[in-house]
């Protein structure tokens, strides 16, 4: 049996996506390494951010399973209660570098 078209499109977007996502994560974790920040809640907050930065670029809107998955974090350290998270709406309009370089410092 031939996948159809409509398949084949689904599984290249889902195969973009995921690109784009580990993108964001190494270019979070390069920032990390790059700007020598130690502070574990720093660097985390950072790798975040370029996520939740590469998501509203995206239009998508991503729950606490999709951060723990791009984050590789248990789902089991995070409470009940399935939320969106995304960019504050000022940072929209922000760079990931000036996200990130506020980020290291919060």
């Amino acid at each position: 049996m031939a996948i159809t078209v409509a398949t084949q499109k689904y599984f290249e977007g889902i195969s973009k996506k995921s690109q784009d996502y580990y993108d964001a994560f190494m270019i979070g974790k390069k920032y990390v390494l790059e700007n020598e920040i130690t502070v574990m809640r720093n660097a985390t907050n950072c790798v975040l951010m370029s996520i939740l930065w590469c998501a509203d670029k995206l239009g998508d809107e991503l729950t606490e399973q999709d951060v723990c998955l791009y984050l590789n974090i248990s789902e089991l350290d995070v409470k009940e209660g399935d939320v969106a998270i995304k960019l504050m709406p000022e940072m929209k309009e922000w760079t990931l570098e000036e996200i990130l370089s506020f980020m290291k410092e919060a």
